[in-house]
């Protein structure tokens, strides 16, 4: 069922299918064990490791949160936007403070407006009227 990446030295299912099956089979403790156990080989991948600390918890826990931010701050650094909206949203929900929360919930919504609205002056409106 398994077989080992030869550049990488990962472990892959043989097929997306086995993979699936595997997932929807395990019982919700085993699939947030699975994922402390793979945020721990990916400890050196500031993303890898934060998309797995988040897939583990539900409850607020702001080492996972600080983590989730730290992930956010490399995929912006990489041109990530996406991902790092993404990140900072997951924190802010396992923020355990308010402050925290907000502060998170503001860099993602400061992020995505730029990602989104700004293409420089070549896309602006041109103006309807000239001033008189």
């Amino acid at each position: 069922m398994l077989d080992i990446d030869p550049l990488s030295g990962d472990f892959v299912f043989r097929h997306p299918l086995a993979r699936s099956t595997v997932v929807q089979k395990a019982m919700p403790n085993e699939r947030r064990a699975a994922h402390v156990a793979l945020a721990h080989v990916h400890r050196d991948d500031v993303e890898r490791r934060a998309m797995h600390l988040a897939a583990s918890t539900f409850d607020p826990d702001e080492r996972v949160a600080a983590a989730l931010k730290a992930a956010a701050d490399s995929a912006t650094r990489r041109g990530g936007s996406q991902a790092a909206v993404a990140w900072l949203t997951r924190a802010a929900e396992l923020s355990e403070s308010p402050e925290e929360r907000s502060r998170r919930l503001g860099d993602a919504a400061f992020i995505a407006g730029h990602a989104s609205c700004w293409t420089g002056p070549s896309s602006w409106p041109a103006p309807t009227s000239r001033p008189a």
